[in-house]
């Protein structure tokens, strides 16, 4: 028995210390593998650099898919007040994660889309920068860093849904319902290039136009294009089969300009929409070809599933503001008449607004001088100050 008992603490007292081993050794090793150092595929042991810079101001949007990976649409703003001051759209770029109060990189440098290097006062660019597997692994807090721009902070939470801590925008409003011309459909009618039955496809990125000739802050404007398939036209010939509509207003970068009575349309929805295209330059008028709603508010209709009026002419439409109803078959005999008596001419703003010039040269001492450059800035278009507009393709 004695015999036995000692045989027994021989086995049992090593078994026992080679468990205790194991299970401390197998704590130590979950311990040690649950450190953010061994959850990302890159760390920086040293604590990440101050990216900050002057100039421009980082605005972010983090999209995360399930295994870390994902992509950040990042915005540099160059809203300096100080006149000629370029700034530049940083270099390289990074993902820091902080861990005990301290950031530690978690990506090697990563490439973005192709941009502009500097940005004058007044311009703003989006790029996209994407992001390995992993690179998002853990919950906490991250921030996205570009090198002489700056930083900015989000957070990862624990059902996989990122927080970016972008400061406030700088709101702008302006109002355009006091400045409207009430107008009836046959207003409508004879002040559109093109009338059309529209279904929204997609819209844009907002984005943001410099006005002809000008510079610096002043001559800003945000827009947004909404880009819609012809389904049937009524009145003129559309520019193809999916248009632009440009509407004013929406946040770009540091700016967010709201617009009352801003129209607004929804995805999949079918419209009756009075269009014209400036046909000139000057003021915020880019090149291409896209449209304006004529009459702004006033000249969008919705038809529900309605895609041909000509072949529902019982039907009604109703205006997507006011919701006053339209008769469809009184509609198109008015537009019969319309298009028979007043056919759509794209130049004919153009030429009223030239022929205005002309008939004031001598009125009130304007000179001949002023109206050979009025003529000519009609000339002169507005341009981008951030990245184009464009349309998908329906991808």
């Amino acid at each position: 028995m004695g015999k036995n008992w000692r045989n027994y603490w021989k086995v049992a007292v090593p078994a026992f210390l080679l468990g205790a081993c194991i299970a401390g050794g197998t704590a130590l090793f979950l311990w040690w593998n649950a450190l953010p150092a061994q959850q990302f595929p890159y760390w920086g042991e040293e604590t990440s650099p101050d990216p900050s810079g002057e100039g421009a101001t980082l605005w972010i949007e983090v999209d995360r898919e399930e295994n870390g990976s994902g992509k950040v649409s990042y915005t540099v703003d160059n809203l300096s007040t100080l006149a000629r001051l370029q700034a530049t759209t940083g270099g390289e770029q990074w993902v820091d994660f902080s861990q005990g109060g301290t950031f530690h990189r978690v990506t090697e440098s990563l490439s973005r889309d192709e941009g502009p290097e500097t940005l004058d006062v007044g311009d703003v660019w989006t790029f996209t920068a994407e992001l390995p597997p992993e690179t998002l692994a853990l919950p906490g807090r991250y921030r996205f860093c570009v090198e002489g721009v700056g930083a900015v902070p989000f957070t990862v939470n624990p059902n996989g849904t990122v927080e970016a801590e972008n400061g406030e925008p700088i709101h702008s409003s302006m109002g355009t319902g006091g400045l409207m011309v009430a107008m009836d459909t046959e207003d409508l009618l004879e002040g559109s290039h093109l009338v059309a039955v529209c279904r929204l496809k997609e819209v844009s990125r907002p984005f943001r136009v410099r006005s002809a000739g000008s510079e610096g802050n002043g001559g800003l404007q945000n827009y947004t294009d909404y880009y819609f398939e012809v389904l049937e036209t009524l009145r003129g010939e559309a520019a193809g089969p999916v248009i632009a509509v440009r509407s004013l207003g929406g946040r770009v970068g540091a700016l967010d300009l709201e617009v009352d009575e801003v129209l607004q349309f929804q995805e999949e929805e079918n419209y009756l929409l009075f269009l014209y295209q400036p046909g000139m330059g000057g003021n915020f008028h880019t090149e291409g070809d896209y449209y304006y709603v004529y009459g702004n508010t006033q000249g969008m209709y919705l038809c529900g599933d309605t895609a041909s009026l000509r072949e529902d002419p019982n039907g009604s439409v109703r205006n997507a503001y006011t919701e006053e109803g339209l008769s469809v078959d009184a509609f198109l005999k008015q537009l019969d008449q319309v298009n028979k008596d007043h056919p759509p001419q794209p130049e004919k703003a153009k030429e009223e607004y030239l022929q205005y010039l002309r008939d004031r040269v001598g009125v009130d001492g304007y000179t001949q001088e002023e109206y050979d450059q009025m003529a000519a800035g009609i000339q002169v278009y507005a341009t981008y100050a951030s990245n184009p507009p464009s349309y998908s393709g329906g991808e």
